[in-house]
């Protein structure tokens, strides 16, 4: 399983354009929320084959947990790259676990 782990990650990153998103610049908290707890759904829909009102409750808190814990400079990477920054990484993972959701 860890090697699986291992290598969806290796292949995400090959598969990665060099070209930053910037579909997050100047975005709000509100705006941020909710691309947090859209992608949020669309992934542990495909993780755990959960359905909207179910993961609902569960990604809103992720979304607002893991906003709350993102300093400035965090939310700032985030909205220029569309990427969490390895700070920001781990928190957006420890806001999984808090949620109980799944992680990737």
């Amino acid at each position: 399983m860890k090697h699986l782990v291992i290598f969806t990650i290796l292949m995400l990153s090959a598969c990665q354009s060099t070209e930053t998103d910037t579909s997050m610049l100047g975005a709000n908290e509100a705006q941020l929320h909710a691309r947090m707890q859209t992608t949020c759904m669309a992934t542990q829909e495909k993780l755990t084959g959960g359905t909207y009102d179910t993961l609902w409750p569960a990604c809103e808190c992720y979304a607002t947990t893991t906003l709350k814990t993102l300093d400035a400079a965090e939310k700032d990477h985030l909205r220029n790259t569309s990427v969490f920054n390895d700070g920001a990484k781990d928190k957006a993972l420890n806001a999984l676990d808090f949620c109980r959701l799944k992680r990737p």
